[in-house]
């Protein structure tokens, strides 16, 4: 699922699941027709994209998030992946939980440096052991767990 401009690196991702014999359902949301990306570029990769404007002006109306949990319960998804901004993000990576499905979410995060020195770009996220703590998207992500995004902390 992506919204805007974060589905771009989730073209990539399709088609690299596509070579692997993969069934890949894409969701794209945006405003309206002018701020949809690559929806054409999307068709020609994956068998199925549903595509979503809060206006109605192309494919359905509504936001992306209203329309992911009937399509995770349709698509027998085994995995989801999400790409944007932070509230988008948790919506679908909640969703996803909630139908038992496991997301990996990117995160839109300032890098600074694209090194880690800094700690401009660190996350919440809540480890394997239960304890919170921070990572840095330019190095430990920025594609994390979604189960492990520390949600609350991030806001």
């Amino acid at each position: 699922m992506g919204e805007g401009h974060a589905v771009a690196p989730l073209l990539a991702l399709a088609e690299r699941l596509r070579s692997r014999e993969c069934r890949v359902t894409l969701l794209v949301g945006a405003p309206d027709e002018q701020h949809l990306l690559a929806v054409r570029e999307a068709r020609r990769l994956v068998r199925q994209v549903v595509v979503v404007t809060e206006d109605g002006s192309v494919g359905q109306r509504g936001v992306v998030t209203d329309h992911l949990p009937g399509l995770l319960r349709s698509s027998e998804a085994a995995v989801v992946y999400t790409a944007g901004r932070p509230d988008a993000v948790r919506l679908v990576a909640q969703a996803a939980d909630d139908a038992g499905v496991p997301s990996q979410v990117g995160l839109e995060s300032p890098m600074p440096c694209g090194t880690g020195l800094c700690h401009g770009c660190v996350v919440p996220v809540v480890g394997d052991d239960a304890v919170p703590r921070q990572v840095r998207a330019c190095v430990e992500g920025p594609v994390l767990p979604g189960h492990r995004v520390d949600w609350e902390a991030l806001a």
